[in-house]
């Protein structure tokens, strides 16, 4: 299971790394079409997919932007389960007075020692 789960990671982080690439393509193909709704469409799919095109524009940050992108949607692979399985988990038996209950809100999540996390919902689950 571990290693079904770090290929998905790996995956997804190859995939970040050619998204920026067909942004770039895609824009300098698209680079003269008239300012239109369309357009603004493009540009906004572009930031959404691709946040780490925000950054400040030189040399450095062509070669990094896939990089970055890449490692973005490798961490996300990888925070995502690892939340949906502590929720899934619920809370430990000391949180909740010896009981297990249905209410797996607060979540409470701990990286490193150092950070402490918390996730509140008024909805009950």
């Amino acid at each position: 299971m571990r290693q079904r789960s770090m290929k998905r990671v790996y995956i997804a982080a190859a995939i970040g790394f050619c998204v920026p690439i067909f942004w770039g393509i895609a824009g300098f193909i698209l680079f003269n079409a008239r300012e239109s709704v369309w357009t603004n469409i493009f540009w906004y799919a572009v930031y959404v997919t691709c946040p780490s095109w925000l950054l400040p524009e030189n040399e450095v940050t062509s070669i990094l932007t896939p990089v970055f992108n890449g490692l973005t949607y490798g961490i996300l692979a990888w925070l995502l389960p690892v939340l949906f399985q502590l929720h899934k988990r619920g809370p430990s038996p000391d949180q909740s007075n010896g009981h297990r209950s249905n209410n797996r809100w607060p979540l409470k999540l701990t990286l490193g020692g150092m950070w402490n996390v918390s996730l509140r919902s008024s909805a009950v689950c």
